[in-house]
């Protein structure tokens, strides 16, 4: 039975590049991953041998209705081995992230009886470590993972959601390396809240979802920040009378945060893509549509280095979760485009998600109906560092999502080694207790570690 289906597109016939204000990288290579039925990704890292770890859903192989898809590539997206974890019943990946170890701890949901919250570890080659399930009357399930500082990890979700989705409440969960429960968290109100996107701020974390309890229309956007223990410092809401929906969170390095998400309130069509930005107190500094009369969404967002954005999804819906391209924005740090690429063919392609690479380029996974073996299939891209923008240069300072050591006190340098620091935008820090922030360690001219420092 084929597991994996690998084609190689050709570049420049399958995808249409629109120039905004600077040039949009090229495309390195394309590849996609899957079966004869259905496969998404929900997460991808880089590892340190340049090759990809992706983690998703597939209802193509393994033992159940869906199973959770863990796929291993090269540097060329070549797979180099593929895992479905899962029972006879419904189990899918959510998100992911990087263990201290080299593992990977996967959440999302599984459904034995009825919707709970499922968390797994593996080790570095995909063999299971454990698993842990959890969950009530009602459905619960888990969007978005991060490293704790404090140790182990903190995920976010909805939970106590009914059969409907009239009802529910944006859960927090935090749990050890071996995956026994620290504390849980609820937020909400009478009608359907929940999490969609975590990340570590100073001190805390921050969540991003929507709600139907709180704000100005029927959903809005909801920015939750906890104290280390996940107790809430504050929230605030964003939207207007229609609805309005937050996908992914980032902290910022001047200490505020960028949401991603979509909206029917503002903008030009059914839905357009929307940015967020926000100071430290969750205060809106500015906030941007983007798209055209069809159905537009940002997915996934993240800082780069010189402060500007990243933003990822889908362009050109003809419905509601249908239709589009895959569509990726660069932005400035006031988030006026500075390119946007669309990528697909004549049916539903979307990207879910990208990082940025090692040699100072971006890697995007979506799914894709147009191109590979099955109904979907995961559709990776790479693309290239950007258009005169000195690679060794980006390399210091982009963040390197292969995973973080998390500190307090003063950075962890290397007694036997001359290496540099450099923070967030690039430049060099000879003081080797810091403020708190996100900061890149080099080697022989080489990223090797992120640390983001906490006290």
């Amino acid at each position: 039975m084929l597991i994996s289906t690998t084609s190689r597109i050709i570049i420049g016939m399958l995808f249409v590049t629109i120039l905004v204000r600077g040039q949009a990288p090229d495309t390195s290579w394309t590849t996609t991953i899957g079966d004869l039925n259905y496969e998404e990704p929900h997460g991808i890292c880089q590892m340190s041998d340049s090759g990809y770890i992706i983690a998703g859903i597939t209802n193509s192989i393994g033992a159940g209705d869906w199973d959770i898809y863990l796929v291993r590539t090269d540097a060329v997206g070549d797979t180099v081995w593929t895992r479905t974890y899962g029972e006879t019943y419904p189990d899918a990946a959510h998100a992911m992230c990087l263990a201290p170890d080299g593992g990977y701890v996967i959440v999302g949901t599984i459904d034995p009886d009825d919707w709970n919250v499922y968390i797994m570890k593996t080790d570095s080659l995909g063999n299971l470590e454990w698993t842990e399930e959890t969950g009530g009357m009602l459905h619960d399930w888990l969007n978005g993972v991060c490293q704790n500082p404090g140790g182990g990890y903190v995920a976010t979700g909805a939970i106590n959601v009914n059969s409907w989705n009239t009802s529910g409440n944006l859960g927090v969960l935090a749990f050890e390396e071996n995956g026994n429960g620290t504390w849980v968290r609820s937020y909400g109100g009478e009608s359907y809240d929940g999490g969609n996107s975590i990340d570590t701020t100073a001190n805390g974390f921050i969540i991003a979802g929507f709600t139907n309890s709180y704000g100005a229309g029927g959903s809005d956007v909801w920015l939750v920040r906890t104290n280390s223990s996940g107790m809430s410092q504050w929230t605030q809401t964003y939207g207007g009378t229609g609805d309005d929906y937050a996908s992914s969170v980032s902290s910022t390095a001047d200490g505020g945060y960028i949401i991603a998400g979509y909206t029917s309130s503002y903008g030009a069509g059914n839905w357009d893509a929307y940015l967020i930005k926000t100071n430290g107190d969750g205060d809106t500094t500015w906030t941007k549509t983007y798209g055209g009369a069809q159905y537009d969404a940002a997915l996934h967002v993240f800082q780069i280095a010189d402060g500007g954005y990243v933003v990822t999804g889908f362009i050109g819906g003809i419905g509601e979760w249908i239709g589009g391209d895959v569509w990726i924005m660069r932005t400035d740090e006031n988030g006026d485009v500075v390119w946007t690429s669309t990528y697909g063919g004549v049916y539903e392609d979307w990207g879910f998600i990208t990082r940025s690479t090692l040699d100072g380029g971006y890697i995007v996974a979506a799914k894709t109906r147009s191109f590979g073996a099955g109904q979907t299939d995961i559709y990776l891209l790479k693309l290239a560092p950007e258009t005169g923008i000195v690679e060794h240069e980006l390399i210091k300072a982009q963040k390197i999502d292969y995973g973080a050591t998390i500190v307090r006190g003063p950075l962890p340098l290397p007694a036997d080694r001359k290496c540099k620091v450099f923070d967030i935008a690039g430049r060099e820090v000879r003081n080797t207790n810091p403020s708190p922030g996100i900061y890149f360690i080099e080697l022989d001219e080489m990223v090797v570690q992120k640390i983001v420092k906490v006290r």
